[in-house]
């Protein structure tokens, strides 16, 4: 699928009427508890694996801003990190 458009859900999951703190959670706590994780992962508690998203602009201003990535943190590492100066495709990808 090559036309997936996450910000296109994102709005859409809004105007179905969808609060932001909803969408967060269907994003992060609510696939956690459907695959019984949630005592392992969904949000950010100490004794759980927490990967972090770092935005540029606050997603409860405006939900489309949940795709400005400025940052993700996996396991501890920064696997790709967004400045000013650099675009996506000098993103250092270590998995």
């Amino acid at each position: 699928m090559d036309d997936y458009d996450i910000e296109e859900e994102l709005v859409q999951m809004q105007n179905a009427g969808m609060r932001f703190n909803q969408i967060l959670a269907a994003l992060t706590i609510n696939p956690a508890c459907k695959f019984n994780l949630s005592k392992k992962t969904g949000t950010i508690s100490i004794g759980k694996n927490t990967d972090l998203v770092i935005l540029n602009k606050n997603p409860a201003l405006a939900v489309q801003n949940l795709t400005t990535v400025y940052m993700t943190i996996l396991n501890g590492s920064i696997i790709c990190a967004i400045t000013l100066l650099e675009t996506w495709k000098s993103c250092i990808l270590t998995l």
